[in-house]
């Protein structure tokens, strides 16, 4: 018995799999604007000395949501060959 073997997981977990495969591309950018945020409170840190940490932590908070929707999709087995074989 696979991981997948029940027909109507099967079908939800490729669902998922789809729409969240079309949404990846928006968490990437997110991610990448979360990046930039934490690279401008750090140049603004190296220039004027000024830190702002509940900028920085939102930043960063944001810098990791593609990563965050990785692990899921790991987790629930978007990835997995068994998902796709049948």
């Amino acid at each position: 018995m696979g991981r997948f073997s029940h027909r109507t997981t099967r079908l939800e977990r490729r669902r998922e799999s789809q729409i969240l495969g079309t949404l990846m591309p928006l968490a990437w950018l997110v991610g990448i604007v979360g990046a930039i945020g934490m690279a401008a409170i750090g140049v603004d840190y190296a220039i004027h000395g000024r830190w702002e940490e509940h900028v920085f932590i939102g930043s960063a908070i944001v810098a990791v949501v593609p990563f965050i929707v990785l692990a899921y999709r790991l987790v629930r087995g978007h990835f997995s060959s068994e998902l796709h074989d049948q």
